[in-house]
């Protein structure tokens, strides 16, 4: 897998693009809500350095690929990598509440999608209202 500087937003980009296919399907309101929000700027990164970022990822998922042409979008190792990149605080914060936002953009909160959630708020040891109380700060 691709490495990125420790809290990085290429760091933080990587796990925002992991969520955004972790239910195999990338909902238009998913890549909206990025515009809408105003991601890029709110991590520190260019739409053009976003994309890359996410094709690298689709690249390093490829690389997994089993004889079969299988691939395995949640990995509790990768993910555990992923979010080892990322060791600030308030970045691991903000970065949960974007997921959240991504998560909820398509109306439809998969199972995948809560598991692979719950698995990041546990691994950064962060709860829902901390993520609220830091969202409501700003």
């Amino acid at each position: 897998m691709k490495h990125y500087a420790l809290n990085s937003p290429e760091a933080m980009a990587r796990i925002l693009a992991m969520m955004i296919i972790t239910d195999a399907d990338v909902h238009p309101h998913e890549i909206e809500l990025l515009d809408e929000l105003n991601i890029y700027d709110v991590i520190g990164i260019s739409r053009e350095s976003f994309t890359q970022v996410f094709h690298d990822y689709l690249g390093d998922l490829s690389d997994e690929m089993d004889a079969e042409g299988h691939v395995q979008l949640v990995s509790s190792a990768r993910l555990d990598e992923m979010l080892d990149c990322v060791t600030d605080p308030k970045k691991r914060l903000l970065t949960a509440a974007i997921l959240l936002d991504i998560s909820k953009s398509d109306h439809d909160l998969s199972e995948v999608e809560i598991a692979v959630f719950q698995h990041i708020l546990a691994h950064w040891h962060i709860t829902l209202d901390d993520i609220q109380s830091a969202m409501s700060e700003l």
